[in-house]
């Protein structure tokens, strides 16, 4: 298992040596799907990047994933 480091501060999300800035993306969106406890963030860069971020309700981070196009480029699923 591969281990990433995450952080999420300051407009900023790192994952390992990446960071990505979410000032300025093209659009922003957050679900909350309470039948299945989940909060989703996503943002879209205006480099053509996507990121989900997944939270339990609670507040605990569950999954982060990194999308440039079609492509996956980052993922991390959590156990709940």
């Amino acid at each position: 298992m591969n281990k990433t480091p995450f952080q999420l501060g300051g407009g900023v999300l790192t994952l390992g040596k990446e960071s990505f800035p979410l000032q300025g993306a093209e659009l922003e969106m957050l679900t909350i799907v309470e039948h299945e406890n989940l909060l989703a963030y996503s943002a879209k860069l205006t480099n053509r990047t996507t990121l989900d971020i997944g939270y339990e309700l609670s507040g605990k981070l569950i999954s982060v994933q990194g999308r440039k196009g079609d492509k996956l480029t980052h993922a991390c699923e959590l156990d709940r």
